[in-house]
């Protein structure tokens, strides 16, 4: 195999971008961490059921656009494995990952799986807090505890499909197979 300094160039543009995505979803994780504490820290002196819901405004839209953000650095390694890596020597840093990932999948936690255990974490103390100052009917509060229920499930479950090299790449396959046969991708116009 040759070296193409196009390829390589655009390696260390999709690398870096990745380690853009890695750094913004840690802010994310960061903000959503800092605003919940500073929301139940004036809540629970005040002892106002209300307030402690307050970080799930927060919260439940951080967890899909961090999962957005995790799912975007699986896709360009995907694609860095699929077609940068395979017509250029020396680069097999993304192919390397996805196998070792694979070989240990029981083992080993999706990467980011840590962050929703926070996500879901802060979430279930903000209702647990809501629920020993709740003063008024349950219906509302039960309400939220079951979308709380569903978004947990669902991120957990989008979080294990993105995670999956092989599920990225028989995306790829998808746009590959559409290239070929002369059809647009979904989505595109």
């Amino acid at each position: 195999m040759q070296r193409f300094p196009a390829t390589e160039w655009e390696y260390k543009t999709l690398r870096d971008e990745i380690l853009q995505r890695q750094r913004i979803s840690v802010q994310i994780l960061a903000m959503s961490i800092a605003a919940t504490g500073i929301i139940l820290g004036i809540s629970v002196p005040s002892k106002d059921s209300y307030l402690s819901l307050i970080p799930l405004i927060v919260l439940i839209p951080a967890i899909y656009i961090y999962i957005s953000f995790i799912n975007a650095i699986f896709r360009i390694a995907t694609y860095i494995s699929m077609f940068i890596e395979t017509k250029t020597k020396g680069l097999q840093y993304e192919t390397l990952w996805a196998e070792r990932k694979m070989a240990y999948r029981i083992k080993i936690r999706p990467y980011g799986a840590g962050a929703l255990v926070i996500f879901h974490g802060l979430a279930s103390i903000c209702l647990i807090i809501s629920f020993v100052y709740w003063s008024g009917a349950l219906t509302p509060l039960l309400a939220i505890v079951c979308l709380l229920i569903v978004i947990v499930v669902h991120s957990t479950l989008l979080m294990n499909r993105i995670a999956n090299p092989q599920w990225q790449r028989a995306q790829w396959q998808k746009v590959l197979r559409n290239m070929r046969d002369g059809r647009k991708s979904p989505g595109r116009r």
